[in-house]
């Protein structure tokens, strides 16, 4: 039975599935031997999805798309070693339409691969990006105080400091 301690997981932020596709995914998750890959910002619908992406024979996929077209998005392929559920959403229905969150469940362990929301230039969506961010913490401290210790990951549109920013100079006043 395999188990989470040895794992190797990345998250990346692709900022567009297709385009990602088409600049070497996959011949990099060749090399990566990953046994667990957390997608954020897909930018497609379930029909634009690639097929060697739906069907890959090594991993199982998760997604949780947008309704809003060519808009956030996340996916999670878990390598088919492992056991393993997954959820594409949090059970929220104003998050859940965005594509923002999956939860997989492991044996010892679960995994939240999240998008967490923008909160904007004129800050008009920073209450629902701290709302966002509040009910993945509810969830992945319920699964703790059942003693299954949660992993965050994704992209949580934050930077702690300058170096984490593409553009810190043009990104001073905002979330």
């Amino acid at each position: 039975k395999n188990r989470g301690k040895n794992m190797k997981l990345a998250s990346w932020n692709v900022n567009g599935i297709r385009a990602c596709i088409n600049k070497g995914f996959f011949e990099w998750l060749e090399k990566q031997a990953l046994d667990v890959i957390c997608l954020q910002e897909m930018k497609a619908q379930f029909d634009q999805l690639p097929e060697n992406l739906i069907a890959n024979s090594n991993y199982d996929l998760t997604v949780s798309l947008g309704d809003r077209k060519g808009y956030s998005g996340v996916a999670t392929l878990v390598h088919k070693k492992f056991n393993h559920s997954s959820i594409p959403k949090i059970s929220i229905p104003k998050f859940d339409t965005e594509g923002r969150c999956i939860i997989t469940e492991f044996d010892d362990f679960v995994l939240f691969n999240g998008y967490h929301p923008n909160g904007q230039r004129d800050h008009g969506r920073v209450d629902f990006k701290l709302e966002y961010s509040e009910a993945v913490l509810k969830k992945a401290l319920a699964y703790r105080k059942k003693g299954k210790p949660a992993v965050l990951c994704g992209d949580f549109n934050t930077a702690h400091t300058e170096i984490d920013l593409a553009n810190p100079k043009t990104n001073k006043k905002t979330t």
